[in-house]
């Protein structure tokens, strides 16, 4: 391993321990070569930073945190460009092997990028992974019976994971926020640009809240705000109307309802399992299945009103093979496995006191009810002391130069709630993209085009991008 030269280590060390309590804040760096996804390989560096588990806690772990930094091709580099990927719990090092890989390495024309797995991922994760200790039966998938697997399971989770050593308060945006500043000092840079997808600009909006003078421009995409964990239902459903029309609101609710009265019993044969599977559910996985696999983007979302309609007669097939598929593998199930990082950062990016009364008024009329925030706000009360701070919970004012990126046909997060997070920044852009779904970078080169522009000079050259 390659260290960083003496004088920058004794700065840094110096600066951490008077802004963040942190014990050490060496930086070191490793040749790795990464496979592409059209098959090349890329020789760059692995570095490593060693930051505090929990800051502020006397003699507490030491973790790892490893980024992939692409050097800048630049004459002149810009400030260094952390890439901030989803989830949360996602791996950005993962995503410079996907699809956004391309556009990660335009971005060496601009600055060094700093391909991040942030803490609890990926080359970052030291959380033992925790296997579950009970079948979640096929034939009991209702909302009750679901989240009590949930409470028993993850909550034996968080017991395996302090048993080893792992300490769940870490796992917080402040945390991870305070993870972004010890890189800008170890890479003693002045500031840090941001480019953060989905979850990723909740993290770069508490870096800035938290260090409001250390970021030069942003580029969120897909993303939500700082109080966004838990999405409002009227904003939903106003998605929902606009990309399905005025009669899918009503369907969804009342096949929702048909369902919750009388629970539905399909069989189904699926290639990961040995034979034919017979499950009896709810709303409730229905209403998570059309929330997180079919309003992703335009092709998921409308399909939704013929799925619906089939369901309104009866025919629950669609539906019932995703929920076997993707929700109750036990190793990656989304009801069913548990990470870590990504459950402890939502439960523990707890919502305003504003937020959830006006969240509350908006539910129990809404189409998609509380699924579509899964694990939050179910999870909370499992473990009383995964919080953060009040005042990441307050909305953000920022003079930061931003792009907003935002999909017409992205239901995850909808162009109604990113328009709310925009307004705190009083130099924000936003770029509409016509039939742009959530996961935006990789569907047009346009919207590529767009990110290296404003990262590069801050310009936009078009506030509206057409897909197919």
């Amino acid at each position: 391993m390659i260290d960083i030269p003496t004088k920058f280590g004794a700065l840094i060390i110096a600066v951490a321990s008077a802004a963040a309590a942190q014990s050490s804040m060496a930086l070191t760096a490793e040749p790795i070569q990464v496979r592409m996804s059209d098959g090349s390989k890329l020789d760059t560096e692995l570095d490593t930073l060693t930051v505090p588990e929990l800051r502020g806690l006397p003699g507490g772990r030491q973790i790892p945190l490893r980024f992939v930094r692409l050097r800048s091709t630049a004459a002149n580099p810009g400030h260094p460009i952390v890439y901030l990927a989803g989830g949360p719990g996602s791996s950005g090092i993962s995503d410079l092997q996907g699809p956004r890989g391309a556009m990660l390495q335009r971005l060496r024309s601009v600055a060094d990028v700093i391909v991040l797995d942030q803490r609890g991922t990926g080359k970052s994760n030291s959380i033992p992974a925790c296997q579950p200790s009970e079948t979640l039966d096929p034939m009991k998938l209702t909302e009750g019976e679901i989240m009590g697997y949930m409470h028993r399971q993850f909550g034996r989770c968080l017991t395996l994971w302090r048993d080893a050593g792992v300490d769940p308060r870490g796992y917080t945006l402040a945390e991870s926020a305070r993870d972004l500043e010890g890189i800008r000092l170890a890479l003693g840079a002045p500031k840090l640009d941001l480019l953060g997808i989905s979850y990723g600009p909740q993290l770069g909006m508490a870096y800035i809240k938290l260090f409001p003078n250390k970021t030069g421009r942003a580029v969120f995409a897909s993303g939500r705000g700082l109080d966004q964990t838990v999405r409002m239902p009227a904003e939903l459903d106003a998605f929902l109307t606009r990309v399905g029309g005025p009669k899918l609101v009503p369907l969804m609710r009342r096949v929702h309802a048909r369902l919750d009265a009388h629970p539905a019993t399909v069989t189904i044969t699926s290639d990961k399992a040995p034979g034919p599977v017979t499950m009896r559910f709810d709303s409730f996985p229905i209403r998570y299945v059309a929330s997180f696999f079919f309003m992703n983007d335009a092709a998921g979302a409308e399909r939704l009103p013929e799925l619906y309609r089939k369901m309104d007669a009866g025919d629950y097939s669609a539906f019932a093979e995703v929920i076997y598929a993707r929700c109750l593998d036990p190793r990656q199930g989304r009801f069913t496995a548990y990470r870590g990082m990504g459950e402890i950062m939502d439960l523990s990016s707890n919502w305003s006191r504003e937020r959830r009364r006006r969240w509350l008024a908006q539910n129990a009329s809404s189409a998609l009810g509380d699924a579509h925030n899964f694990p939050m706000p179910q999870g909370l009360g499992i473990d009383a002391t995964l919080d953060i701070p009040p005042n990441l919970k307050v909305p953000l004012k920022s003079n930061v130069p931003a792009l907003f990126i935002s999909g017409t046909h992205d239901g995850r997060l909808p162009l109604e709630s990113q328009a709310v997070t925009m307004r705190g920044f009083r130099h924000g852009q936003q770029i509409v993209v016509e039939r742009g779904g959530h996961n935006i970078f990789e569907q047009s080169k346009e919207v590529q085009d767009a990110v290296v522009r404003f990262l590069r000079d801050g310009t936009v050259a078009t506030h509206r991008i057409a897909v197919r």
